[in-house]
């Protein structure tokens, strides 16, 4: 894997807050291009593939999972409820939809590099339970 001093900051940058504008701004591109060069860095197979090796260190590092997110916001939303905040209930059963997939991405021509990213997340989706009944099925 061979990025440039500019996509590894880039990457460094996007994983502070997840902007990829803020982060190619910060990483040396044009403000006036960023929006569009953060969209094209996100999709180099080499950037994705470091930011998702950064991510996973980071998961390992802090023993959290996704599904420890996900419960943890869901616990949020239903204590928001009760102290009748609807605003903070909302914004927890936000993230909780944008992590479980419920927000349809917009259509992308098909590729073989698009194909196994879409099964790898699918993958990723998948419990330890269900991953365990794929596996004894084959």
């Amino acid at each position: 894997m061979s990025l440039t001093p500019k996509q590894i900051r880039f990457v460094d940058e996007y994983l502070v807050d997840f902007n990829a504008s803020r982060a190619a701004v910060a990483a040396g591109f044009s403000s006036k291009s960023a929006k569009v060069q953060g969209s094209r860095l996100l999709t180099n197979v080499n950037v994705r593939r470091l930011v998702e090796r950064h991510q996973e260190a980071t998961s390992k590092r802090l023993r959290i999972t996704r599904d420890d997110v996900i419960k943890g916001l869901v616990v949020a939303a239903e204590q928001a409820r009760l102290n009748k905040d609807p605003t903070s209930m909302i914004a927890a059963m936000s993230e909780v939809s944008k992590m479980m997939g419920f927000y349809a991405s917009k259509p992308r021509e098909k590729t073989a590099e698009t194909d196994y990213d879409s099964l790898k997340r699918k993958f990723e989706l998948m419990s330890d339970m269900e991953l365990r009944a794929l596996v004894k099925c084959s």
